[in-house]
């Protein structure tokens, strides 16, 4: 939850938050939902009231959450049980357990709604995509290396998922479900985000590696990393591994990068809850927590926002 401290300015604690401006389609509705990792549960807050408005029960070690396109459903991933859990969002009610191929990470959801694409953290690494009409697993694409992290192209047209341990990202084809290309960089892929080309095709992605504090930059055209970003300093108050999805934001806030000067030039709203002052950011992404090897020691995780708005990460 936003706590006030004595200077009178608000501070968030526990997990990272983004707060998104509502589509239209939504009106006034943002909802924060907490994947409490380590509990069987995710908490919803409203955040105009700063107030736990819905608890979802039933789903032991919660990972990605992602919604439906109307915002219907709630979609998650089931650590526990190695499914992705299918909620209707009104009622909090599991609607259906899909079954996976292995163990999920992160999911992302298909612009026009009709796939779920789940990350199987399993060797030797695969993608799973689920039909949201029969809600069942349709298809599993084998990619390279156990994946974390998927996402699904701001143009709609593919999948991108990284692998922490063979340090390749997985660019699929989504039209026609099939690997499209892969490119291998020099440390573990973490949390990624693109932007686009005045055509609104994909033109990069901006892609956070293990051990490094900063980013690398890859042409999504050209299909090669074209530049790296360090920054100068840890922002106060976070551990050296503690998630640098977050530190690539503070530090952008404030201008402190080493790197290219094509960064996104504004982002949306972050709330650190590291008792880290309010920023202002642009981009629309999912948050983590800091986390460790062991996803059972990660405190929760979290998508805010208008339910269409929100993508995986």
């Amino acid at each position: 939850m936003m706590l006030p401290t004595k200077n009178g300015r608000n501070f968030l604690w526990l997990v990272w938050a983004l707060v998104l401006v509502p589509f239209p389609r939504w009106g006034s509705l943002v909802r924060i939902y907490v994947t409490n990792s380590a509990g069987d549960s995710v908490h919803v807050i409203d955040p105009a009231t700063n107030k736990v408005v819905q608890v979802i029960k039933g789903i032991e070690a919660a990972h990605g959450i992602n919604f439906s396109p109307d915002g219907a459903r709630v979609y998650i991933s089931n650590e526990a049980e190695n499914t992705l859990d299918v909620v209707d969002r009104k009622s909090g009610r599991i609607v259906k357990k899909v079954a996976l191929s292995g163990h999920p990470n992160n999911i992302a959801v298909t612009k026009d709604g009709k796939r779920v694409v789940v990350a199987v953290a399993e060797e030797a690494g695969a993608l799973d995509f689920i039909d949201t009409i029969s809600l069942t697993r349709a298809k599993t694409i084998p990619v390279n290396g156990r994946q974390h992290n998927v996402y699904v192209t701001p143009d709609g047209k593919y999948s991108v998922s990284g692998s922490t341990r063979s340090n390749v990202i997985s660019v699929v084809d989504l039209q026609t479900e099939q690997p499209a290309w892969e490119l291998k960089l020099d440390a573990g892929i973490r949390p990624m985000t693109f932007d686009v080309g005045p055509d609104g095709s994909t033109r990069r992605i901006f892609a956070q590696l293990s051990n490094l504090n900063g980013f690398a930059v890859v042409d999504f055209a050209g299909r090669k990393e074209i530049e790296k970003s360090s920054f100068r300093t840890n922002p106060p108050g976070m551990a050296h591994r503690s998630n640098a999805w977050g530190r690539l934001l503070t530090a952008s806030a404030s201008r402190r990068t080493e790197g290219p000067s094509g960064l996104p030039a504004s982002w949306p709203t972050l709330f650190l809850f590291t008792r880290f002052p309010i920023s202002s950011f642009r981009e629309t992404s999912r948050c983590l927590s800091s986390s460790s090897s062991n996803s059972r020691n990660r405190s929760a995780r979290c998508q805010i926002g208008s339910p269409s708005h929100l993508t995986a990460s």
